[in-house]
């Protein structure tokens, strides 16, 4: 994933496909067919790849069907982030999931400041293990970012 970890470049949630030879050609189905055309000239197999993953990479596998790598055989994408409105974590039929995206975005949204294996540690400061009353302390949506 682009920008994260020890990957060079800037993160960049479900960045949109461009159309190969665009001048904003940099997206996960350009660098899947990079990557794929590094792996093949560099190890020994049968030239058959196949891709799977799930949430966001779930979304990066299905990216990868897209100006594919004539040795991709196989992509299983599994609950990628394609549709945040329906049965996504982030929202559960249209109703906004408070905990679930309080807890993830604490971490996924913060820049990194450095290459490495570990990624910046999101929000720890709860105060108690009874999440219903964390959440009802902090009172309206608005306040978290204030607070925290």
């Amino acid at each position: 994933m682009r920008g994260k970890y020890k990957s060079e470049g800037d993160f960049v949630a479900n960045r949109p496909y461009t159309v190969k030879g665009s001048p904003a050609q940099t997206n996960e189905s350009t660098d899947t067919y990079d990557s794929i055309d590094w792996l093949v000239r560099q190890l020994k197999s049968n030239g058959k790849v196949g891709i799977w993953g799930i949430s966001s990479p779930g979304m990066y596998a299905s990216m990868s069907l897209i100006d594919s790598h004539p040795a991709l055989a196989a992509v299983s994408p599994q609950a990628p982030v394609t549709d945040w409105f329906l049965g996504d974590d982030r929202h559960h039929n249209g109703a906004f999931m408070l905990m679930g995206s309080f807890s993830f975005l604490s971490s996924f949204g913060k820049k990194r400041d450095s290459i490495g294996i570990r990624g910046p540690a999101g929000f720890s400061g709860y105060g108690t293990d009874n999440a219903y009353s964390f959440f009802l302390k902090a009172g309206a949506l608005k306040n978290l970012n204030t607070r925290f």
